[in-house]
């Protein structure tokens, strides 16, 4: 169960942190110079960044599947 959590953890992370990485090395693919941001930019960041608040829809989901005694736990009270 950790490591499907770990693993989901970073697969809904990782696309938000290279974003992040690939505008802050590219600066001519951020269009600061002009008036209003590009569409795909922010398209893209709203994708990543919903996938990465997504991580916490995701675990209670992952523990209520895979862990006996947290299901239990929860059913009885």
């Amino acid at each position: 169960m950790l490591v499907i959590v770990v693993t989901l953890f970073a697969v809904c992370w990782l696309p938000l942190h290279i974003f992040t990485l690939v505008m802050d090395f590219n600066p001519q693919l951020n269009s600061e110079g002009q008036p209003e941001p590009s569409s795909a930019g922010v398209a893209i960041y709203t994708a990543v960044h919903w996938l990465a608040m997504s991580n916490s829809f995701v675990n209670p989901i992952i523990y209520g599947f895979l862990n006996d005694s947290f299901r239990v736990s929860v059913l009885n009270n």
